[in-house]
């Protein structure tokens, strides 16, 4: 295992998904449904819809999709 420890490498095959991975994929998987269902609608109704279910990911900083934001000048 170049470049690894041994005791990384055991943490990481324990738990290969991190949190924040499994909890995006959650959100885009329920955001992929809302938007399959009601095709005609856009960004506004899924991020709503989202927020109804009390989905919410990221911050001020980050966009729904756990995409870093462009920073502010």
């Amino acid at each position: 295992m170049p470049g690894f420890s041994r005791q990384a490498f055991y943490a990481w095959k324990h738990n290969p998904v991190s949190r924040r991975d499994w909890d995006d994929a959650h959100l885009i998987n329920a955001a992929i449904d809302i938007h399959a269902g009601d095709p005609a609608f856009g960004y506004r109704f899924i991020t709503g819809e989202l927020a109804a279910a009390g989905m919410f990911s990221g911050g001020e900083d980050q966009c729904k999709w756990g995409v870093p934001a462009k920073p502010s000048r």
